[in-house]
């Protein structure tokens, strides 16, 4: 695009000084916006794990299972199946980001405590279910840890994004009223920002 020879050349003297700071806000939250944004994910939930994890405990992690490990295990699994049916509830609500968190960290020491077993031989006779059972609860609590991760990635970028929006309203609101002003607009690429914003 041409422009005519008067505004060929913008003067950063005519932006004033928030013109010019938010000039370079804008271009600063160009490199932010464009390795955020395609991160983020068009319609992921709001409630987390809600709607993502299925509402049927995995096959090999209900309660019956657990009895494999004997009367000694007994109050330990029932704890740890409990602990399971909230990660997998079904009516399919899991609460909100904190309690999500909490089953995942009440499962990851329930883990530990296999783990632990697993690596004393005074519980031998047990490792063959309890190697069961660790590995497909492992799978799950990493998986569930995973998307709540991403999760709390698009929220980030969600909030990055209406930054930049408007930081560059802002921006158009300065450069208005400046003769020439909206010239500057795409040194900023101010139109490629608002797309990736949207």
């Amino acid at each position: 695009m041409k422009f005519p020879p008067r505004n060929r050349r913008v003067s950063l003297s005519s932006f004033g000084r928030r013109g010019v700071a938010r000039l370079a806000c804008a271009g600063g939250l160009l490199s932010v916006a464009a390795a955020t944004t395609s991160w983020a994910f068009q319609d992921a939930p709001s409630v987390g794990l809600t709607g993502i994890m299925p509402t049927e405990i995995p096959a090999g992690l209900d309660a019956k299972d657990f009895e494999a490990l004997g009367p000694n295990w007994a109050e330990w699994g029932t704890e740890t199946s409990d602990a399971i049916s909230a990660l997998f509830p079904e009516e399919g609500n899991l609460g909100d980001i904190a309690a999500q968190r909490a089953i995942i960290a009440k499962l990851r020491i329930k883990l530990g405590t296999m783990e632990k077993a697993l690596a004393d031989s005074q519980y031998r006779m047990i490792h063959s279910p309890l190697t069961g059972l660790h590995s497909k609860l492992a799978r799950r609590v990493e998986l569930a840890d995973a998307i709540l991760s991403s999760l709390d990635t698009e929220a980030r970028v969600a909030q990055a994004n209406a930054q930049l929006d408007a930081s560059i309203a802002a921006l158009r609101d300065d450069l208005n009223p400046v003769p020439g002003g909206s010239a500057g607009l795409p040194y900023v690429r101010a139109d490629q920002l608002a797309a990736a914003a949207a």
